[in-house]
């Protein structure tokens, strides 16, 4: 076990950090338009993160642990923050198929949490890694195929839904990222000690 002195304020990044966490919570509650509901969990979860970072930068003695774990949480919420729009077109829009993305979103989340051992194994030797070839193949996919349907698809989705066709686009790439963070974040939960093993 690695132990270290306590980081120094200017050495722990809490400041920059803590301005993005509260940064992301405020554009989660402003797109597509302010809802004081919203708000109150954005900046709910935010506080449980910058929480979550001082009791780390108080308790965790092996700053690999610690960057990992404010890592995790800065993530976390940009995560939450780029899940919100598109959903919210949906509801707003009175479409249930903002359900479908939310409960699609909280698959994911739960699904990677859970491998989460699987996914540190696959970042630490990525290249006897089948999940992370996959990982690789679908961010691939979604890079190619996402270019093409904003053209193709704008028309569509304008007269199908009924909404912003520019809007919805933009809230599926913030979606879409928002999944590949979920998949991602899950190895920063993993110790220092685990990595040197």
């Amino acid at each position: 076990m690695i132990i270290e002195k306590r980081l120094s304020l200017k050495e722990s990044r809490m400041g920059p950090t803590f301005f993005s966490i509260l940064f992301l919570a405020l554009m989660g509650s402003v797109m597509p338009e302010w809802s004081t509901i919203i708000a109150v969990v954005n900046f709910s979860l935010a506080a449980i993160a910058i929480t979550i970072i001082i009791a780390a930068w108080l308790r965790v003695k092996n700053t690999k642990d610690y960057f990992s774990i404010m890592s995790y949480c800065l993530l976390f919420i940009f995560a939450i923050a780029g899940a919100q729009p598109v959903i919210r077109l949906f509801w707003y829009a009175g479409h249930s198929f903002w359900i479908v993305l939310s409960v699609f979103w909280s698959l994911v989340f739960l699904v990677s949490t859970m491998f989460r051992k699987k996914a540190f194994k696959s970042f630490k030797d990525p290249e006897q890694s089948k999940a992370l070839k996959v990982i690789y193949i679908i961010i691939g996919f979604i890079s190619l195929v996402a270019g093409p349907a904003i053209f193709v698809g704008e028309s569509i989705l304008q007269g199908y839904f009924d909404m912003h066709a520019g809007m919805v686009i933009a809230g599926l790439f913030l979606y879409i990222l928002s999944l590949i963070l979920l998949v991602l974040i899950p190895a920063f939960l993993n110790k220092a000690d685990a990595s040197e093993e």
